[in-house]
């Protein structure tokens, strides 16, 4: 019963072999970077979108502006409340003053503004992607979220950046 086994397995080998498509190219290359708009379309948006971001990173990287980037800002009193209150100013309404969203109108962008008490305890969440993604915003990934590269300095992202790692503090703590 197993040689018949091993029989019909080598037999339909071939078959399932010749039906698959051909592969071609190198396939430690990163495969080229799909649009927004190209990814996946079986997928609703809500699914496809917040990966795009990520993956870009993952393959590509950042763009030359931010790359090695690392905050200049030394963690004290008066920087981490400067983040806390450029952070309610410009982030807390989209991602909520603890970093796990709002409810309301924010629940209805696609995708959803980014979990950030979650995000920020990741590997990816490294300096270089943080300010990339706050400084340059989602535009170029099909998002809501606002640039700020022209609306705050580099050492304000950096502070706010600070805020977010050091778990959200309340105002005097």
């Amino acid at each position: 019963m197993r040689i018949g086994a091993l029989i019909s397995v080598l037999t339909l080998t071939p078959l399932l072999c010749a039906a698959a498509p051909e592969r071609r190219g190198d396939f430690w290359k990163a495969p080229p970077e799909p649009a927004a708009s190209e990814a996946s379309p079986r997928l609703p948006q809500a699914i496809r979108l917040p990966g795009i971001r990520h993956w870009h990173y993952m393959l590509r990287g950042v763009p030359d502006a931010y790359v090695d980037a690392r905050s200049s800002i030394r963690r004290n009193a008066a920087a981490l409340e400067g983040g806390r209150k450029l952070y309610v100013q410009h982030c807390a309404s989209c991602h909520g003053a603890t970093g796990f969203g709002v409810a309301g109108e924010t629940q209805s962008l696609l995708p959803s503004p980014a979990l950030l008490s979650f995000l920020v305890q990741k590997p990816i969440a490294v300096d270089e992607y943080l300010l990339w993604s706050i400084a340059e915003g989602g535009v170029a990934f099909d998002t809501a979220m606002p640039a700020f590269k022209d609306k705050l300095t580099r050492d304000e992202i950096w502070q706010i950046v600070m805020f977010m790692r050091a778990g959200f503090p309340e105002e005097g703590k």
